[in-house]
């Protein structure tokens, strides 16, 4: 990830770096990325780079972060408007979700992505389940709002350790639909298999037991 001295840049330098990185990589995709290329449209110097960025990896690993804080960013908005509950609120994540990332510059950059070797790198960041990324404490922050908001409204009582279980599944759900609206699958069909997932979700809630006693299995 970048450097705390990339951080300490003014926003507008920070802005012109990422958006110097996004289009090399729209350009040319990671294996033919050219720092050269980069740093020119940037306007900095091959030393600065490498004072903000260890390698290539690292730029790509940044601009994976910067796409899921903005995803988890959209998922708090849905949380606020969904009075509680949260199939209403995943549904509605998803739909914002992918118009996140149908907006040119995040569109050119995921395809690119997803039709590449890093595909399984960019969901794992997406959905939150790379403990590297600094994106996670938007995710964090998003899941103990849906915890906060949700449990015991919408879904059955619950303690935090199942709710992690719950929301992991149910964020590599709407990870795997971006990933399918993106490999061309229509949009309808996109919201009716996530929906059909989200059912699978909501039956698994309604079988959860009461919280057990020590030693004693939680699911039926």
């Amino acid at each position: 990830m970048p450097s705390e001295r990339f951080y300490r840049l003014p926003e507008e330098k920070r802005n012109k770096i990422r958006d110097a990185c996004l289009n090399e990589y729209i350009r040319s995709g990671f294996d033919r990325a050219s720092v050269g290329r980069l740093i020119k449209e940037a306007q900095i110097s091959r030393g600065s780079f490498y004072t903000y960025f260890e390698s290539r990896q690292d730029v790509m690993s940044y601009l994976h972060d910067e796409y899921a804080g903005e995803f988890y960013d959209c998922g708090r908005q849905c949380v606020e408007e969904s009075n509680g509950d949260i199939w209403a609120m995943l549904e509605q994540f998803l739909e914002r979700a992918i118009r996140l990332c149908e907006r040119k510059q995040n569109s050119e950059f995921l395809r690119n992505q997803l039709d590449s070797g890093e595909r399984n790198t960019l969901l794992l960041q997406l959905c939150g389940m790379d403990p590297d990324i600094c994106g996670n404490s938007r995710r964090r922050t998003l899941q103990q709002q849906i915890y906060e908001r949700c449990v015991g409204v919408s879904m059955r009582a619950m303690s935090w350790e199942r709710f992690t279980a719950f929301f992991d599944l149910a964020m590599t759900c709407i990870g795997m639909e971006i990933a399918r609206f993106f490999d061309g699958i229509p949009l309808d069909e996109v919201r009716e298999h996530f929906r059909a997932r989200e059912e699978v979700l909501r039956c698994g809630v309604n079988l959860l037991r009461r919280p057990a006693a020590a030693g004693r299995r939680d699911w039926r």
